[in-house]
């Protein structure tokens, strides 16, 4: 009767796995967000011929390096950007399963096999914004694999895991430049593991070498790329203001200091309380874990509070957040037994470093540095599950349901976003949307393939249709419009990128910075610009006369060709 009853319980468990991987699939046809097409727009403009550097000014244009390289191959064989889009998207769904079931098989044999897979399903289920290849999801992903690799060098003494370790951390830092921040964690982690094992001071060095030396090489090789078409004194002279850019809006130490703030916060509202219930004497465990299955919910709905837009993004962060405090408290709870400290090391430190790498790159504050509590997250499933406290064939305790499920509506809650935030890029649009809101497919273009809410569908046919029509294959061109919808326009024509960065917004349409561009790379002069009316909130005029980028349009005889669907467009 019992293996009847578990057998019906892995096939329900396989089958929900299979729909979990079958709606991914599915909802990648669903809306679009900013960040998303920028990401995908930055590696078109490098595989178009752009150079890292001087001719693209924009931070984390490294990331290109993982993009680029697809979309080459891709518009060779397509013969254009159509659907290149929902190709990154199916690409996303494969590799987080894969990372998924690697980070399963790795760890289910020394922890529950049950909690194992929780944590891997969540980690699934952990989509920053729309599932693609941005910035966010990249730095997740080689987070994982580096305590993966590390783990598993932990074990296995084997150096090739050295090797993909150093691989990783320059991936990392390729995707966020500010991760170069693990790359000492990770050395300060390796030396534990030798000091765990008694290991020689020699033991130490050889380690940190193979690391360090492997990155040096992943970074020769990149350079090397670099150097073809650019200078040592031209690179030395152009990444300084790669660093201008005016999406960093605050200096770094505000950056730094700015989540800092948020975790004091976050750490007194955890801390307090489970310390609280530990010092009860009467089933103080049990009190501990019912106070952080508490605090998950306190989280949750006083972030949903605060936004009061409904269910975004930003309600989910919390929790995952809150869990980098919560790790310590279990291991605590746990009694610090030594065969946890291995998970407490290897998960902690790195969680901690990825929100503050994202902190000082970001332009979103807190919300988005929170993303790297899923690091932490994976780390509280395997604790709350140990071999050692539970057999794999026992029942899994009530107040550890109350957890799991906890998290895994969380998770699925995040995943499910996008169903209906088809609208999200648009922040000033709170209209409610649901699963039959009106979607328009898109039939051509970068975003072929997927379905659009009707203000996104409408903005992205003004642009690519104008585009369509005005911009030739010879041309150069610029698009002065917000950081929503100009990379659609640039993944959409068939010209060159003038553009320092395919996002705009952020003061474009009175930048300075453009200005400055054009200056010191003559040849990236745009032949036509698509002006955004709505975007420079002034009369077209006004905006000619009065602004550098309308200066500078102005003094290289740029003339009117064409005012339409609220663009004007200009040629040279």
């Amino acid at each position: 009767m019992i293996d009847g009853k578990n057998k019906r319980i892995k096939i329900i468990i396989v089958l929900a796995n299979v729909i979990l991987f079958a709606f991914a699939l599915w909802k990648i046809q669903l809306g679009m967000h900013s960040d998303e097409v920028h990401s995908i727009a930055v590696g078109d403009m490098i595989a178009r011929g752009d150079t890292f550097f001087k001719e693209c000014w924009f931070y984390l244009q490294m990331s290109a390096v993982f993009t680029a390289p697809v979309i080459k191959i891709y518009t060779l064989i397509v013969g254009s950007t159509d659907g290149i889009l929902l190709l990154f998207r199916i690409l996303s769904v494969f590799i987080q399963a894969g990372i998924c079931l690697y980070f399963y098989h790795t760890f289910r044999e020394r922890f529950n096999k049950k909690y194992t897979a929780v944590a891997a399903v969540i980690l699934f289920a952990f989509v920053p914004d729309f599932q693609s290849f941005t910035y966010k999801q990249e730095i997740v992903w080689f987070s994982i694999m580096q305590i993966i690799f590390t783990y598993q060098y932990y074990w296995k003494r084997a150096k090739k895991y050295l090797v993909l370790l150093g691989i990783m951390i320059s991936a990392c830092v390729l995707a966020y430049p500010t991760s170069i921040l693990q790359f000492p964690i990770y050395l300060g982690i390796l030396c534990w593991i030798n000091k765990s094992f008694d290991r020689k001071i020699s033991d130490h060095i050889r380690d940190c070498a193979i690391v360090s030396a492997t990155c040096v090489v992943c970074a020769v090789l990149f350079l090397t790329v670099v150097f073809q078409k650019i200078s040592v004194a031209e690179f030395l002279e152009f990444f300084p203001k790669v660093f201008t850019d005016d999406n960093l809006d605050s200096s770094f130490i505000s950056k730094l200091v700015h989540p800092l703030k948020k975790f004091a916060a976050l750490g007194f509202l955890t801390v307090i309380p489970v310390f609280i219930c530990r010092k009860m004497k009467w089933r103080k465990t049990e009190l501990s874990l019912v106070m952080i299955g508490a605090l998950f919910w306190m989280a949750f709905l006083g972030q949903c509070y605060i936004e009061r837009k409904g269910l975004t993004w930003h309600c989910v962060t919390y929790p995952y957040a809150l869990s980098v405090f919560m790790v310590p408290l279990l291991y605590w709870i746990n009694g610090c037994q030594k065969e946890d400290r291995a998970v407490l090391m290897l998960f902690e430190l790195p969680a901690v470093t990825v929100i503050f790498c994202i902190a000082l790159a970001s332009n979103q504050g807190n919300i988005t540095s929170m993303y790297g509590g899923i690091v932490s997250m994976l780390a509280f499933f395997l604790l709350l599950g140990g071999k050692e406290r539970m057999g794999e064939t026992e029942k899994i305790p009530a107040v550890h349901k109350l957890i799991i499920g906890s998290v895994l509506f969380f998770a699925l809650t995040m995943f499910a976003i996008p169903v209906y935030e088809q609208e999200s890029v648009y922040v000033d649009n709170l209209e409610w949307r649901t699963v039959i809101t009106q979607r328009i497919p898109v039939q051509y273009g970068p975003a072929k393939g997927i379905s659009l809410g009707e203000t996104t569908f409408e903005r992205y046919n003004n642009l690519c249709s104008l585009i369509g029509e005005h911009v030739q294959s010879s041309d150069a061109v610029f698009i002065v419009d917000d950081a929503y919808t100009a990379s659609y326009g640039y993944l959409c024509a068939k010209g060159k990128y003038a553009t320092f960065s395919p996002q705009g917004g952020w003061g474009l349409a009175t930048s300075e910075r453009a200005v400055q561009y054009y200056k010191d790379n003559p040849q990236k002069q745009p032949t036509i610009v698509l002006i955004n009316l709505e975007y420079i909130f002034s009369e077209l005029d006004d905006y000619m006369t009065a602004t550098p980028v309308g200066v500078f349009l102005t003094a290289h005889d740029y003339d009117m060709i064409e005012c339409k669907s609220g663009y004007a467009v200009l040629r040279n």
